[in-house]
């Protein structure tokens, strides 16, 4: 009809959640992020954003990942949510982000 416009949905997010050495590395790439000091908080926040349908992806740090319990796990593989884990620290220094990885997450990323 004349003098209405069509809406666009919303665009869905992508959510880093990492721990707080990691989440520097992360700051360029325009996601929102989320940083925590252990696995336990992280987990807490992971299940929180899998309940959430304004989320396309969450990229999680492997420990947070880990410290999920059974049902979070299982309503993460059941979400349509894309739930990709991030290497966690290893020896103090920071895993460096894989070239396919910040492919990865500019596809993830709404189209400007």
């Amino acid at each position: 009809m004349e003098g209405q416009r069509e809406e666009k949905a919303p665009q869905k997010r992508v959510v880093v959640i990492t721990d707080r050495e990691t989440a520097d590395g992360f700051l360029l790439s325009g996601t929102e992020l989320r940083a925590f000091d252990n696995a336990e908080e992280g987990a807490r926040e992971i299940e929180r954003l899998l309940h959430d349908t304004a989320i396309k992806a969450i990229l999680a740090n492997e420990e947070f990942l880990e410290a999920l319990d059974e049902r979070t796990r299982r309503l993460a593989e059941e979400s349509p949510i894309v739930v990709i884990e991030l290497p966690a620290q290893r020896g103090g220094l920071a895993m460096p982000a894989h070239e396919d990885l910040l492919k990865m997450i500019n596809r993830l990323k709404p189209q400007f």
